[in-house]
């Protein structure tokens, strides 16, 4: 039941994609000149936010405090 559903998702995402398939890259196309990557080295506040939530839910303390609240949420 679960494999059926998943297919049927597939499918339905192909078919919303397909008139997309338009856009995609013309790779026969080079102009000869390549943009120089933008690389930084220090860290993105979006990976700060996402390590302290890990450092948090790894706390056994701060754990339960969490699990706690989301079950007197629901």
């Amino acid at each position: 039941m679960i494999m059926k559903a998943c297919v049927i998702l597939h499918n339905m995402i192909v078919e919303d994609k397909r008139d997309s398939y338009g856009l995609a890259y013309d790779y026969e196309h080079v102009d000869g000149t390549t943009p120089e990557p933008n690389v930084q080295w220090d860290y993105h506040p979006c990976y700060s936010a996402y390590l302290h939530g890990v450092v948090q839910v790894q706390n056994p303390e701060q754990h339960g405090r969490l699990q706690s609240d989301l079950i007197e949420e629901i």
